[in-house]
């Protein structure tokens, strides 16, 4: 049974990443980055956008950041299920931000930053996705420059950083699946002085 599930899944991948970007979106992609403290170029499992999009019954029209977009498939499916809201990507990967440039060049809201989200001023407004885009000591410099309303942080492995983080707060955290059904958990935290958006 696990196996059509899997064959399934897959299926489901490959057709919604070609209404994305008329290519496969899938892989771990080591980049020169890691060695300054980002992670490889993972997209996130369509199972997980799912059970993330289900929690947070989005009207639609929110605006959400997806920090180290990759290759852009968070925002692509938000692009392709309908949502108008604005959507930005920051990739500190010349390569892959320039790919999602490209991609996305017909999709009015979808806007692509290549640099580093540590350098960058981002919108304090947006509801922010984080696909455990960076270690732990970047992780916490992240935090600490920002005050997000919202962070749903994926593949949660250093969520303990959030813990001397006070301004956010745990509301939620679920076991998502991988496409395979490996069990990833996902965590939602709410900024409690940054009300925007909520």
């Amino acid at each position: 049974m696990t196996n059509l599930k899997t064959i399934y899944n897959d299926l489901v991948e490959l057709i919604l990443d070609k209404k994305i970007s008329k290519q496969k979106l899938t892989g771990v992609y080591h980049t020169d980055f890691e060695k300054f403290g980002a992670m490889p170029v993972q997209s996130t499992d369509y199972p997980i956008i799912k059970d993330i999009l289900k929690i947070l019954n989005l009207k639609g029209t929110e605006k959400i950041l997806d920090v180290g977009c990759g290759f852009g498939r968070f925002l692509g499916y938000l692009s392709i299920i309908g949502h108008t809201g604005n959507l930005l990507g920051v990739e500190i990967d010349e390569t892959y931000a320039n790919f999602c440039s490209f991609i996305f060049k017909d999709k009015k809201q979808i806007r692509i930053i290549h640099g580093n989200a540590l350098e960058i001023a981002l919108p304090q407004d947006y509801i922010a996705y984080l696909y455990n885009p960076f270690n732990e000591k970047m992780l916490d410099r992240f935090l600490n420059q920002n005050n997000f309303p919202l962070i749903i942080y994926s593949n949660d492995i250093y969520r303990k950083v959030f813990d001397k983080h006070t301004n956010y707060k745990l509301f939620l955290r679920i076991q998502s699946k991988l496409n395979d059904g490996t069990s990833v958990p996902v965590s939602f935290y709410r900024s409690i002085s940054n009300t925007t958006g909520q």
